[in-house]
């Protein structure tokens, strides 16, 4: 070596993340490769269980409604597969809320189960408890600073575009009203839905992800059902998408009070995060005894 000096290598661990929320998926690669993580993105479940496979990442980290290939199903193949026994897997949903979801999450095996809009602090929370020791607590706290500084950012953008945005959403239901037999329309509707769930809360429009929620779970039923609507339904979309415009109106506080630097100090002084009034539920799944968020 010249001069002596010795070349220092450092090792990445490897993560895969699956969203087909650019927005979500963009602050979650963010976040990961602060912490040290070399991160590749796919944006549906085929394209993600492929790459996941060629990459044998450490860590996991996928939405449950996806595209092509549901989160669960990624869940089970990864799982099922001898090459990819050391992959840690953190599961996210904007609408798998019951029970029975998380049930059928720990019975393949995931490691976390992430409700969105997540809080930054917790995630990394739950980061460091499946790979302990890997960041210190200044440089946490740093990155912390710059994810913030990149959701202010997303923010405003998508400020600027929720108008056009929900404006979509309506016409598509609209024009399905119109044209009931193109079942086309409502999977489009779904999607565009799908896409403000978790988006809108991250940016702080909490009553347009609530809004959206709903509808998800609405329009995810009537997929179930083969796409037949009965009036109950059709009478429910309705109401709820006449609610959007002037819910997105209504701009409350971003869905990352642990980025605040009043409880941060609080949280670190305390080491409880319950009474933030954060809308977020982690649940960790033994046997690695991460702690339990409970909305």
């Amino acid at each position: 070596m010249r001069g002596g000096a010795e070349r220092v290598t450092h090792t990445f661990r490897k993560a895969v993340v699956i969203d087909d929320e650019s927005l979500i998926s963009d602050l979650v690669s963010l976040l990961l490769t602060k912490l040290g993580f070399k991160v590749k993105c796919a944006s549906d479940g085929e394209l993600g269980l492929r790459l996941v496979k060629r990459e044998k990442p450490d860590l996991l980290v996928t939405d449950m409604l996806l595209p092509k290939l549901h989160g669960l199903e990624i869940c089970k193949a990864v799982r099922s597969n001898s090459a990819l026994l050391h992959t840690r897997i953190i599961a996210m949903t904007a609408i798998y809320k019951k029970l029975k979801f998380r049930l059928e999450a720990r019975d393949v095996r995931v490691d976390a189960y992430v409700e969105k809009p997540f809080d930054v602090k917790e995630f990394t929370n739950v980061i460091q408890g499946l790979f302990p020791g890997e960041k210190k607590d200044d440089e946490l706290k740093e990155n912390i600073k710059l994810i913030r500084k990149t959701i202010e950012k997303q923010t405003e953008s998508f400020a600027g575009k929720l108008p056009d945005t929900l404006d979509v959403v309506i016409k598509l239901w609209n024009r399905y009203q119109l044209d009931q037999e193109n079942p086309g329309d409502l999977d489009e509707l779904r999607k565009h839905v799908h896409g403000l769930t978790g988006s809108a809360a991250l940016c702080g429009f909490h009553e347009v992800s609530r809004i959206c929620r709903q509808l998800e779970k609405t329009l995810s039923d009537i997929e179930e059902n083969g796409g037949a609507i009965i009036k109950s339904q059709q009478a429910e979309i309705a109401n709820l998408i006449a609610l959007l415009p002037d819910a997105g109106n209504e701009m409350e506080n971003a869905d990352f009070p642990a980025l605040s630097k009043d409880l941060l100090l609080s949280s670190e002084a305390t080491g409880d995060y319950r009474n933030s009034e954060i809308p977020v539920t982690i649940i960790s799944m033994n046997p690695h005894n991460l702690e339990e968020f409970v909305k």
